[in-house]
């Protein structure tokens, strides 16, 4: 038999003949074309040993610190009410946690882009969020600039760019569909180490915490010093007891309604989970996610939060409906053939016409929904405007303290300019806008296109709209996506060989969960490192045990493999979409958005999605190899990718010179923030620390000689961006002055951190007392004059508060007795009028806020008394001021 014979394919019966053969070729060349990129591109390109080193690391880094940010309770702010100051408390994440986590997500974003640039790394993907993520560092820029406290205001912009950096990097390292897997496992057994914290809280803290705070309630409260800010403890007090007792969980998290918003993406997670394996793997292995997701949903109503629970009935509508949606369109796109001539030249021609038709039509039905999607948003919000403008109670108590929250924000926008107040910087300036109406002085706006508005100005608010706008179209772009088994064998034509230089490497759950684990709960216990022994070793249990079982339980598909299987996720994107959706709603009402633990989650979600919708193309070889070349067979995962062509958005592969280059801007922002921010920040941290906890001495001789007086010197001086160690050095100062040199030098502080934070209420108030102190040793009617104008520059920055009102007249009253000036005590009368009349408006807030009687009572007399000594324009009876200045 000869050579030409030997290899001469054999003729089957029924086979199609040679003409029909190349027929068929010439129709599907493009579809054989795009197959053999698809096979490349899972296959992956041949990356040399540091580049997958590189991407491995990156991806671990980053897995690691969502249960790292869920766990240690981040904080933007060093400062520390009054009362907790001198308790030993144990220790925890500071600011400069937050903004080294910043500096290590760009250092891996710089290593992963001059991976991406080198010749064997793969090109990047776009996801829809560069034009917002660019918007919002333009925002970030100005807002900083034109922020009162530059420290909270470059923190929280680097926070919130640090997370849209995260999502960007996260999305370009999840190339396998066991990246996908292992990405969603990190998510649900962090929910399930948040679920066990609430539990443990519900059970066990909460109970011992009432016990003790009962037992030592005298002991707690009868040494706490008296505020210049607000005299009425009692209403505050009330508050931490009502909070206290309500028995409302947070988890890790510091408000219950931001745990509300990350059990979202947690129950809809673990919905989209048990989606993907149902009726692909063992019914067994179903269990674990919706375990998770009841047990979600079960702390989700521990929260107390009605609206993070109506936005997780939402998000499981959405699924539902989603999920019904594509069923119906994929029964239509899988209708068998109906005749038996249907494999003939001439209807496979047919077949191509009407296919060529009804898909674009399909592929034009998920854009739509996309517009309709955002148009309802829209409608919706301007309608729950509308009605809260009209009706401010119509939904609630609850929203109606948020829409005073927003007119609030809305006014300072408008008198403050369409730049922003900068990041953090909401609360600072909200309670010269707050209504009397309005009960509570918060520190955010509670909803993040607010907070955006009024904190990033005009042009971050573009940019976050932008960024989501921009991800949800990339995620409704019609597309290759990672689909079942089943579908692709339907669909698919058998790809050509796999290339030999591409094995595939499946992740080992041992090893990813030793890895994730040592660096979320070693880096949480180097956090908490010189706490009690005992202390540090339950809080580590509490929360390293959930998470390892949790991972090991939610990774495991199949009992003959401890390797995360590489074949198809399954349908995992309605419900990942359904959640950032339900997230997105909650958090228009509420905090989570900028909540670092709760967005990481959010941002990680999005990149999954992302990536389940764009599976990644190799920007190598995608050209068929030769026909006589030898491969392997392909493994079983190559079999299932769909067929994707090319992304028409790519960045192009740049030389080595623009590799280095861009490699070592990244490396320099790095240590800049590091030298310039991350060091100084942790270094301030320790050392209010030490001022806090160290024994202050009475008088000022021994207070300076004492170790609290050189560590807020020290921290006075080290980190100019901040003012919370002058405004405390100013307190225990202005405690111990016996001589006016000593009221000068701490006029000094206060003048010097009013400076660093020129919005700060208690800047003015200690400016106020200490000239006051002053005037009690050199009897200078100008340093009263001094004290009520500084005085009165904290009423402007709060008109609406009565404990202000009645301090202004105190001091008011005084000036008037040292003077004589009865026009002070015209204004005196009319301070305390107008404290009353607040007082009657403020119908929101509880009893104990209010004054009592007896208070009344007293500022009655003492009006009609300073009428009466009264001359001139406020003579007895004179015009009542009951505006809200």
């Amino acid at each position: 038999m000869s050579r030409r014979r030997r290899n001469k394919p054999r003729q089957h019966p029924g086979a199609p003949d040679p003409a029909s053969r190349l027929v068929s070729s010439r129709s599907s060349s493009q579809g054989a074309h795009a197959t053999t990129r698809t096979a490349a591109a899972l296959a992956g390109p041949y990356t040399s040993p540091p580049v997958d080193f590189i991407n491995r690391a990156a991806l671990l880094i980053l897995l690691a610190l969502i249960p790292l940010r869920a766990v240690i309770l981040e904080t933007h702010t060093f400062e520390l009410p009054r009362l907790f100051r001198n308790i030993a408390a144990p220790p925890g994440a500071q600011p400069g946690t937050t903004l080294f986590i910043v500096a290590l997500i760009g250092l891996i974003a710089t290593l992963v882009c001059c991976a991406r640039l080198s010749r064997q790394g793969r090109r990047y993907r776009w996801t829809g969020a560069e034009p917002g993520a660019g918007l919002l560092v333009v925002a970030g820029v100005v807002s900083v600039l034109n922020a009162g406290q530059k420290h909270l205001a470059l923190i929280g912009t680097l926070d919130f760019l640090g997370m849209v950096l995260y999502m960007l990097t996260l999305r370009q390292l999840l190339t396998r569909p066991w990246h996908i897997r292992l990405a969603t496992t990190v998510i649900l057994a962090t929910g399930a180490m948040v679920v066990a914290k609430c539990a443990y809280q519900h059970y066990y803290e909460f109970p011992l915490t009432v016990e003790f705070y009962e037992e030592q309630k005298a002991q707690l409260t009868q040494n706490a010093p008296d505020s210049p800010i607000d005299p009425l403890r009692a209403g505050r007090l009330h508050d931490y007891e009502q909070r206290l007792r309500s028995g409302a969980v947070t988890g890790y998290f510091g408000h219950a309604n931001v745990l509300g918003s990350y059990l979202i993406l947690v129950v809809m997670v673990g919905i989209a989970v048990a989606t993907g394996r149902y009726r692909r793997r063992p019914a067994w292995s179903l269990v674990v996610p919706l375990l998770v997701g009841v047990a979600g949903v079960v702390t989700l109503i521990g929260t107390q939060s009605k609206g993070a629970v109506a936005a997780c009935a939402i998000a499981i509508v959405i699924w539902a409906v989603w999920r019904w949606i594509a069923a119906r369109m994929r029964a239509s796109d899988d209708t068998p053939p109906q005749s038996p001539a249907a494999d003939s030249p001439a209807s496979r021609l047919v077949s191509s016409r009407s296919s060529s038709q009804s898909r674009p039509r399909r592929s034009r039905i998920v854009p739509r929904l996309w517009i309709v999607f955002w148009l309802a948003m829209l409608i919706a919000g301007l309608g729950v405007g509308g009605v809260l403008t009209c009706r401010p109670d119509a939904f609630g108590r609850s929203m109606q303290f948020r829409s005073m929250y927003w007119q609030g924000a809305w006014d300072m926008l408008a008198d403050r300019g369409p730049w922003g107040v900068g990041a953090n910087n909401f609360g600072r300036l909200f309670t010269r806008y707050k209504s009397v109406e309005c009960p509570e002085e918060v520190q955010s706006p509670h909803s993040w296109i607010v907070a955006a508005a009024a904190e990033w100005g005009v042009i971050g608010l573009a940019g976050v709209l932008l960024l989501f706008v921009g991800v949800s179209r990339q995620l409704a772009r019609a597309g290759p996506r990672f689909t079942d088994e089943a579908t692709m064998q339907r669909r698919a034509r058998p790809p050509p060989p796999a290339r030999r230089d591409a094995p595939v490497q499946e992740g080992s759950i041992i090893i990813w969960i030793a890895g994730v684990s040592a660096i979320a709960f070693g880096w949480y216990a180097w956090l908490l490192a010189g706490a009690d022994p005992g202390y540090w070793a339950i809080t580590i249990l509490v929360a390293a045990a959930p998470w390892v079982v949790g991972f090991a339980v939610c990774a495991i598909e199949k009992t003959e493999s401890t390797r995360i299987a590489d074949d198809s996720p399954g349908p995992l994107l309605a419900g990942l979409c359904a959640g950032m959706i339900g997230f997105l709603l909650h958090a228009g009402i509420d905090l989570a958005m900028f909540h670092s633990g709760a967005a990481t989650t959010f941002f990680a979600v999005m990149a999954v999605a992302l990536a389940l919708r764009q599976p990644h193309v190799s920007k190598q070889t995608t050209e068929p190899g030769p026909s006589n070349a030898r491969h392997p067979q392909p493994s079983e995962p190559a079999r299932l990718v769909p067929v994707c062509r090319e992304p028409a958005r790519l960045v192009p592969v740049f030389p080595s010179g623009g590799s280095l280059a861009l490699g070592a801007f990244g490396l320099a922002a790095v240590a800049l923030l590091l030298i310039f921010l991350v060091l100084p920040a942790t270094q301030l941290g320790r050392l209010l620390e030490t001022s806090r906890r160290s024994k202050a001495p009475p008088t000022w001789r021994q207070y300076m000689a004492s170790s609290a007086f050189a560590a807020y010197a020290d921290a006075s001086a080290l980190y100019t961006l901040d003012g919370t160690a002058l405004e405390e050095w100013t307190y225990e100062l202005s405690r111990r002055v016996s001589n006016a040199r000593q009221v000068d030098f701490a006029i000094d502080c206060a003048t010097a951190a009013q400076r660093r934070d020129p919005n700060n209420i208690k800047a003015w108030h200690h400016l106020a007392r200490l000239y006051e102190r002053r005037f009690d040793f050199g009897h200078d009617p100008t340093d009263l004059e001094r004290a009520v104008a500084n005085l009165r520059q904290a009423v402007a920055a709060y008109p609406t508060s009565p404990s202000k009102r009645l301090a202004l007249a105190d001091l008011l009253e005084r000036q008037a007795e040292a003077t004589g000036s009865p026009e002070a005590r015209g204004d005196a009368a009319k301070e305390l009028q107008l404290a009353l009349d607040l007082d009657e408006r403020r119908k929101y807030v509880s009893e104990p806020h209010h004054f009592t009687v007896r208070m009344r009572q007293d500022i009655t007399a003492k009006i009609k008394y300073l009428r009466s000594q009264s001359t001139g324009p406020t003579e007895a009876g004179g015009d009542r001021d009951t505006t809200d200045s």
